[in-house]
């Protein structure tokens, strides 16, 4: 995955919208354009909550006084305990704290994959539900705290394996890559972290086999410019919430898609050219990986330019 940008709210505007959140170079009418799980409630009903590890209202990311969901839990990261500030951003205290992101003993990314096994444990079996969830843990410029989640995220996934492997879609990533701590001097190493965030998608094979050729585009992807706009093509193509030259079947997976005018991609549906541009992926100049080795950005670059660094961070 590459970063759209180098800041949140310029990655997960394409992630959750499909939208720039430079409104010069992809305007929205009111302002407040639709969060992907806003257009899954409204196509199918579906249930969708946000759950938070920051005391931090990222509606405004987006123009919105909330986030749209069902259900918003929020409180936890706005506990006394973890956030007195409420915003609180420094290294001894809040969010960001090398020592102090408990409540009541416990680590917050605890008490969220606590609530996230249960979300799913009591989802009903073919019942349309979203779950979103926010972690605060890599950002931490020493990689310590994100490192004590490790065997709680694994302990989580294995508890939650038979539903991932049935009827439920798996998306872990980043909106963008480490950006704490001394590695900010390490120049264009530590600018290639950055801007390349980490993306897992785990797919049940009931969607893969209604998708002819899903498994080999995503392998074939692996080694490609994928961009946050992809992801967000990628989630409402497979839910049946765009174009297909199959549209008039019942079931909401869908066999194909058409690939929009736009240039971004399903990767389950699409094989992504292995001569992509950084403009086509809609990533910013400034964050495209396709440089000159002596650091001079070149934005129409192809990734046959960059394959050395997809392979890298793609093996």
């Amino acid at each position: 995955l590459d970063s759209n940008h180098m800041s949140t709210g310029y990655n997960i505007n394409p992630m959750w919208t499909g939208l720039d959140r430079n409104p010069e170079l992809n305007p929205s009418k009111d302002g407040t354009p639709a969060l992907f799980w806003e257009e899954l409630r409204d196509a199918y009903g579906t249930v969708s909550t946000w759950l938070s590890g920051q005391c931090f209202q990222y509606g405004e990311y987006f123009g919105k006084s909330s986030m749209s969901a069902d259900v918003e839990l929020n409180q936890l990261a706005c506990h006394p305990d973890y956030d007195p500030a409420q915003g609180q951003d420094n290294n001894l205290k809040g969010p960001y704290s090398v020592f102090l992101r408990f409540i009541a003993g416990k680590p917050v990314f605890e008490h969220m994959l606590e609530y996230v096994r249960l979300w799913v444990h009591n989802k009903e079996r073919g019942e349309n539900s979203v779950l979103v969830s926010t972690f605060l843990d890599g950002h931490n410029g020493l990689g310590a705290v994100s490192g004590t989640m490790d065997t709680p995220l694994a302990g989580m996934l294995q508890d939650i394996r038979k539903a991932i492997t049935s009827d439920t879609i798996l998306v872990m990533n980043s909106d963008h890559g480490s950006n704490m701590g001394l590695k900010e001097k390490w120049e264009f190493a530590s600018y290639q972290e950055l801007a390349h965030p980490f993306l897992f998608i785990v797919v049940p094979n009931a969607v893969l086999d209604a998708i002819p050729g899903s498994r080999e585009n995503m392998l074939s992807n692996q080694h490609r410019l994928v961009s946050h706009f992809d992801v967000h093509r990628t989630l409402l193509s497979v839910c049946g919430l765009r174009e297909s030259v199959n549209s008039g079947r019942n079931s909401r997976i869908l066999p194909t898609a058409l690939r929009h005018s736009d240039g971004f991609f399903s990767l389950l549906h699409h094989a992504i050219p292995a001569n992509r541009t950084c403009e086509q992926a809609g990533i910013h100049p400034h964050a495209c990986m396709c440089r000159h080795p002596h650091g001079t950005l070149k934005f129409g670059a192809t990734c046959e330019h960059c394959n050395i660094h997809h392979k890298h961070f793609n093996p």
